[in-house]
């Protein structure tokens, strides 16, 4: 494959199912020996489940606006802004204004389970040399967390809205 590819080369993969509700998650991803890049697109009324993954996540927003909540907080981003999820932390999401467009980044590579990229591993490209082996040296995996952590979500928008002199 090489070392880039275009956007619009790396296949389309849509995820939708019991943990991702108001329509389907849209993606483009690629890997490497130790990192995976995501292009994702979520319309206007997607709201994920608490979920956890063994790999460090960082997020960068282009379109639309996005709660992403980390345990016991909550931030909105807004286009320009980055945001981290640690390691093994319970995490979800919620679009505000869309639809949003993300960039999420993730190490180890986020290719290892049935979750955002296994459903679609045909769609997943690898980008490496052709003297090198197209394999990750760890692959992360996907756990689905109990719904009873988003219980306090409209708290934690609250909450975040007074700190920031929002209504």
């Amino acid at each position: 494959m090489g070392l880039k590819i275009n956007r619009d080369d790396v296949p389309e993969a849509g995820l939708s199912g019991d943990h991702l509700k108001g329509g389907e998650l849209v993606t483009r991803m690629v890997y490497g020996k130790s990192m995976s890049m995501v292009y994702a697109e979520r319309p206007a009324d997607y709201h994920s489940t608490p979920h956890v993954h063994d790999a460090e996540q960082f997020n960068y927003v282009l379109e639309g606006k996005i709660w992403i909540f980390v345990e016991d907080e909550a931030d909105l981003l807004e286009p320009g802004d980055f945001s981290r999820v640690p390691r093994m932390a319970v995490h979800w999401s919620k679009v505000e204004e869309g639809p949003c467009v993300m960039v999420e980044s993730h190490s180890p590579p986020y290719i290892g389970d049935e979750g955002l990229a296994g459903a679609n591993k045909e769609k997943v490209v690898g980008l490496f040399t052709d003297d090198e082996t197209p394999e990750a040296s760890a692959e992360a995996s996907n756990v689905w967390a109990a719904d009873s952590y988003a219980e306090h979500e409209d708290e934690l928008i609250a909450s975040y809205r007074e700190d920031h002199g929002e209504k």
